[in-house]
C-alpha cells in the first residue's frame, strides 16, 4: 500500500480477544467469590439471628467486602484496557478533544432582531387579532356594561356565626314557623 491510502482503507489491526475473556471470567468469579463470603454466615446459618456478629461473621463479611472491591476494580482495569486495544485497532474511535474558543476583543453588532423581540411582536399580533375576533363574534352585546353580580342566597345550613352567637337553622324543608335555639 501507498502512503496516500486512506486510513478507513487500511486493514484494522488484529485484536486478541482471548487474554480478554480470561480476564473477565477471572473478574467475575472474584466478584462472587467476595459476594458469597459477605452473605455466607447468614445463608448457612452459624450467624444466630437477632444476635450480635459472631467474629466469624464480622471476619467473613469484612474480607468479602475487600474481595469484591478489589474485583470491581479490576473489571474497570480491564474494561479500560479493552477499551484501549479497541481504539488502537481502529474498531472504536476515540472522543474528539474539545478545542478551545477564541475571544474575540468587540461583540458584533446584531444584524437581525433578536429572538425574542420577534416572538414578542409575534405574539402580540396574534393577541390583537383573537380581541378583534371575539369582540366580532359578541356583536353590539359587548358593548352593553356586564349587570351587577347577583346577592348571595341566605344560607340553609345548621350553623351560622353572628356577632359571636352560634344559631342553629332548621334544614331546608322542615317548618320554618319553629323558634331558632342560640347558646
Amino acid at each position: 500500500m501507498t502512503a496516500e491510502t486512506p486510513e478507513a482503507l487500511r486493514p484494522a489491526r488484529r485484536v486478541n480477544l482471548g487474554k480478554h475473556y480470561w480476564v473477565l471470567a477471572v473478574g467475575l468469579v472474584t466478584l462472587l467469590i467476595g459476594a458469597w463470603l459477605m452473605i455466607a454466615p447468614f445463608a448457612l446459618g452459624y450467624q444466630p439471628y437477632g444476635a450480635g456478629w459472631a467474629d466469624a461473621t464480622l471476619n467473613d463479611f469484612w474480607f468479602g467486602l475487600g474481595v469484591v472491591l478489589v474485583s470491581l476494580a479490576g473489571l474497570v482495569l480491564f474494561a479500560l484496557a479493552l477499551l484501549g486495544d479497541l481504539r488502537a485497532a481502529g474498531v472504536v474511535r476515540p472522543r474528539p478533544r474539545p478545542q478551545p474558543v477564541a475571544r474575540r476583543a468587540a461583540p458584533e453588532a446584531p444584524t437581525a432582531a433578536p429572538p425574542a423581540d420577534d416572538l414578542e411582536r409575534t405574539l402580540a399580533t396574534l393577541a390583537a387579532a383573537l380581541a378583534a375576533d371575539l369582540a366580532e363574534r359578541r356583536g353590539p352585546e359587548a358593548a352593553k356594561p356586564a349587570p351587577p353580580p347577583a346577592a348571595p342566597a341566605p344560607s340553609r345550613d345548621r350553623h351560622d356565626l353572628r356577632a359571636g352567637a352560634i344559631m342553629f337553622r332548621q334544614p331546608a324543608g322542615e317548618d320554618d314557623a319553629a323558634p331558632r335555639r342560640e347558646s
